[in-house]
């Protein structure tokens, strides 16, 4: 989950810095963030951070969660000699 809000979050950055170049703004010219080359590109970055890159992660997440499930369910748990483990049974 955390590297699917990190890959959004900085997909998100290089959306807002092209835009604020694109626009001519100076990126280093932030009003929230501060002291950094592109507080501008975050204060932007925040305001779609919820609506975009927050539901984009997550759902790239719980696709991730559900094919790791189905490899899981078709293939079988390995072990850590890469055979297929079979579960003991309990009498």
């Amino acid at each position: 989950m955390n590297q699917a809000l990190s890959a959004a979050a900085t997909c998100l950055y290089g959306v807002a810095h092209s835009v604020i170049t694109a626009l001519g703004a100076s990126s280093d010219l932030g009003f929230v963030h501060s002291g950094n080359d592109r507080s501008f590109v975050y204060d932007v970055a925040d305001l779609y951070r919820v609506e975009i890159a927050l539901p984009v992660a997550f759902d790239v997440a719980a696709a991730e969660d559900a094919r790791a499930a189905l490899a899981v369910e078709r293939y079988g748990p390995r072990s850590a000699n890469g055979t297929t483990a079979t579960p003991s049974r309990v009498r």
